[in-house]
């Protein structure tokens, strides 16, 4: 899932509609800032650096999924 937060946007895990879990932060340039601002996120914080465009990716795969649901 995919969110604009202030002058970022943060793709990856929430929970409880928090930042919590594997994501990656995109600033406005398009850069994800030096070093990389990926990782494991508590809230606003990044609380550890670890790779993970692969749970972005899976992320990103079932918002756009989600989009696509009809409710009746």
């Amino acid at each position: 899932m995919a969110e604009t937060v202030g002058m970022f946007s943060y793709e990856g895990e929430f929970r409880e509609g928090q930042m919590k879990g594997l994501g990656l932060v995109t600033f406005p340039d398009g850069t994800h800032g030096t070093p990389t601002c990926e990782g494991m996120f508590d809230g606003l914080r990044m609380v550890a650096r670890r790779n993970a465009r692969e749970m972005v990716m899976k992320a990103v795969q079932i918002a756009n999924a989600a989009s696509q649901i009809k409710v009746i």
